[in-house]
Formats: C-alpha cells, structure tokens, sequence
C-alpha cells in the first residue's frame, strides 16, 4: 500500500479544489497519479468491478493509467495530481487517517500555495507532500501495530543510539521490563533483535559521516556510537559488503 512506504520519491504536476454534484463520469487513462481528499461526499469509485465508497477524511490515491467509474451526488474534494518515481501499483488504494483536521490542514496549506504560486512554490508543495506521507507511514506502516511499550523504547533508541554506553538492560529499564522479557518482545515486534536494530542505525548514520569525506574510519565509528574500531568494521562489512574505507555515495 501506498500510504505505509517509507522512502517514495515525487513531484507535483498540479493541486486544484473540485466541488460537483450529480455526477456519474468515466475518468479514463490518465498519464499522470492522482491523491485527493474528499472533504464532503458521498462518491463511489467503480474499478474492476469493485466498489470503493469514499466519505468526508478519505484520502485516495489513483494510479496512473487507471480506467475508473465516479458516481456522486456531492463530492467537494482536493486533488494532488503527481508522479510518482519509485513506486508502481495498478490498485486504487483509499484510507481514512485518524487525525482528519491536521491531514485537511496539510492538503489545503497544498492548495493555498499551488495557488498563489509565490517563489519557490514547488518547493513548498513538495514539502508539504512528504510531511503528508510522513504522517501516513507513522500510521499505516507495519510499525504502527508495534505495543506502547516498545515504541516508547525505539523513541529512547533513535535519540540515545550514538552513545556507546547505552545497553539494552538500560533500555528494557525505560520499558519497564526485564531485559530476557523485553529482548523476546522486541524480537517479535520488529523480526530483528534490539542490538541488530541498533547497529543498524549507528551504520547508516556512520555511512553518511563517510561520504562527506570530511572523517576517518575511527572518526565515523566514535561518532556513530561504537566503543571498539574492530568491532565498527566488522559489524560494517557485514552489513553492506565493503569495509568502511570504501563507503561512498552510490549513484
């Protein structure tokens, strides 16, 4: 599904307000996606046969080259139309987010710009977009079903990972658990062990001090959290198959 991806890549060919009554109309193949978010309707959208009713807080995503029937009596709507580089589906794909103001907020600061078309517009609406689909992935994704408990741990992971000190019998503290009881939770909730997932953030955030070039090997390791060189570029080959001497931008 659209709405959990975590890494997507767009641009905005257009953002436009509609407002109809009465409508049964055969939107054929268009070269371009489409996300809306009705505001007030009653549409149905009818692809393949399969009816997809879309109510007031539906945001819908339409895929280019999309055959679809839209029947309504009122559909007072806001509608992205974009490309999308890195991600391919053949399914309309429709959700109700649970924060339905700030999600109609983001979508009409959208239109407000596209429309007063300022300098830098683009810019702004494109940001706008992936605030947008930040807020999807954080409530779509499969992290979203992750307990309480261990979210409150990952928040203490991203924001003290770099620190070599940190243990996981500190973090299973913060998540008021035993560390046996907290590792098994962990394990089932994410399919990777906590000092796997911790690793891996120190790598990536290692990564990127070696592509700036501007540190050495040891440098990025202390940088990124790890106490012993050796065990930062072992751990570092057998996560992205070269040693960390040999980290750079891929094109």
């Amino acid at each position: 599904m659209i709405f959990s991806q975590k890494d997507l890549n767009f641009s905005i060919l257009d953002v436009m307000a509609f407002e109809s009554g009465n409508v049964v109309c055969h939107n054929k193949k268009r070269s371009y996606c489409a996300l809306s978010l009705r505001i007030k309707s009653d549409a149905q959208i009818i692809h393949k046969g399969k009816v997809t009713n879309l109510s007031d807080g539906a945001v819908t995503y339409f895929p280019a080259e999309t055959d679809y029937i839209r029947k309504s009596k009122y559909d007072k709507l806001i509608a992205v139309h974009l490309n999308v580089q890195n991600y391919i589906s053949y399914e309309i794909q429709s959700v109700k987010p649970e924060n339905s103001d700030e999600i109609y907020s983001i979508f009409n600061d959208m239109l407000t710009v596209w429309t007063q078309k300022k300098t830098g517009y683009k810019y702004t609406a494109c940001a706008l977009l992936y605030k947008l689909f930040g807020k999807f992935c954080i409530e779509f994704s499969d992290d979203a079903a992750i307990p309480d408990s261990i979210r409150s741990a990952l928040d203490f992971i991203h924001e003290n990972y770099t620190d070599c000190k940190m243990r996981i019998q500190n973090i299973a503290k913060q998540a008021g658990m035993s560390e046996v009881y907290f590792r098994k939770i962990f394990k089932n909730s994410l399919n990777v062990t906590p000092k796997k997932y911790i690793d891996d953030l120190k790598i990536e955030y290692a990564k990127s001090l070696l592509n700036s070039g501007q540190v050495t090997v040891a440098e990025a390791a202390e940088r990124a959290g790890f106490c012993d060189v050796k065990h930062f570029s072992t751990a570092f080959k057998k996560k992205t198959g070269i040693p960390p001497s040999r980290q750079q931008y891929k094109e």
